[in-house]
């Protein structure tokens, strides 16, 4: 998987049409951490596009331990690498408390992190010096979430980002040394009570957007 992944041909992109409800995800794990009870999954119940998407299901059981799930994507070197996800959530505000993180092929490379916070979603720097507001999402509606990361060939010093029409935010940040690239969803340790479904993943070698 991890050669696969990495030899991709770009755009790259991920929609779990693959797989029947209920089946695992191809090419997800868990990469760190105890999962407990919760759920991860191929789901019928929504989608972005299609008939499928990803669902983690951390509302149906009662523990709340702390997890990374993780899919690998593939590495761009030139332009910068631009990554997309569709995200919806179903959910108590209160309840949600989760984030993305964007890591090299080697996971100890962080590139940036989006921290969602009841309905508040930040970005945050690979080193956790840096975050900034993105904005909020609608309960049980799908939002996209677009980042632009550094590359290697491209020498660029920040990560962008934006959520569905928000503005355009920015962070410090640099190329991981590994090479792009891992996705990965990390749960919150006592926080439980919400469902997050995923569709749509893509990735591709992209200029920088112009505002």
């Amino acid at each position: 998987m991890l050669a696969s992944a990495a030899s991709a041909q770009l755009p790259w992109t991920q929609g779990f049409e693959d797989r029947l409800p209920g089946q695992t995800a191809q090419g997800w794990s868990v990469g760190w951490g105890d999962p407990g009870d919760d759920l991860l999954l191929t789901s019928n119940l929504r989608a972005h596009s299609g008939q499928r998407s990803l669902l983690l299901d951390r509302q149906t059981g009662e523990q709340s331990p702390m997890a990374g799930y993780n899919t690998r994507l593939p590495n761009v070197a030139e332009r910068w690498l631009a990554f997309s996800v569709a995200f919806l959530i179903q959910g108590k505000a209160d309840s949600v408390r989760f984030g993305f993180e964007l890591r090299g092929a080697n996971p100890g490379d962080r590139s940036a992190a989006v921290a969602f916070d009841g309905r508040r979603v930040s970005l945050i720097s690979g080193d956790f010096a840096h975050t900034v507001p993105l904005g909020e999402y609608a309960e049980d509606a799908w939002s996209v979430l677009w980042l632009w990361l550094p590359t290697s060939g491209g020498a660029q010093t920040e990560v962008l980002a934006r959520l569905g029409s928000g503005p355009l935010v920015r962070v410090p940040g640099k190329a991981p040394a590994s090479g792009h690239g891992i996705f990965m969803p990390v749960t919150y340790p006592g926080k439980r009570g919400y469902l997050l479904f995923l569709d749509d993943l893509r990735v591709e070698a992209a200029d920088a957007p112009d505002k």
